[in-house]
């Protein structure tokens, strides 16, 4: 119990440091998926066994969940304590 107030400082350090990239490239991916999303009217994959035609933001959610644990990893986002 008495870790508690110490965690919850962690973890909004944490949350501060992770918001500061959102922030910046947030405005920018917001035109660039509006632009996307004009471009790309129908169906832009299939999923595999099944077939079955998947939207843009299918397909970006789908990629996005995939792809962001390894590029956190390659680029070293992860919240590194100082202990």
């Amino acid at each position: 119990m008495r870790k508690k107030p110490y965690m919850d400082k962690l973890q909004a350090m944490y949350m501060a440091q992770t918001m500061k990239p959102m922030i910046v490239y947030f405005i920018p991916l917001l035109f660039l998926y509006w632009l996307f999303m004009g471009v790309f009217h129908g169906p832009v994959a299939y999923l595999p066994l099944i077939g079955v035609p998947i939207p843009f933001w299918a397909w970006y959610l789908i990629t996005y969940l995939g792809v962001s644990p390894i590029l956190q990893r390659v680029l070293n986002v992860d919240f590194q304590s100082s202990d």
